[in-house]
């Protein structure tokens, strides 16, 4: 008689088990993806912040040799004349 009612209830409650498991593991499956998406997210801002960093330093270069280009110039002529 126990096994039967186990039994009866079992089958009673197995659709509910199955929509709570499956809740479940959805909404740890889409908090997984959420913090996997985040964490690719601040790679991609550091690899940009890295790469503007970078650009500037490379910007900066180029001018700093431009104007010591412009100096030498001007170095020269006064030396010539």
């Amino acid at each position: 008689i126990v096994k039967e009612l186990v039994t009866e209830a079992l089958e009673d409650n197995n659709g509910n088990l199955v929509e709570a498991i499956n809740e479940e593991v959805s909404n740890s499956v889409i908090r997984e993806v959420d913090y996997l998406l985040r964490l690719k997210e601040e790679k991609e801002e550091e690899r940009f912040q890295k790469f503007d960093r970078i650009i500037r330093q490379v910007q900066s270069a180029r001018e700093e040799s431009a104007a010591s280009k412009i100096f030498k110039r001007k170095r020269k002529t006064i030396f010539y004349r």
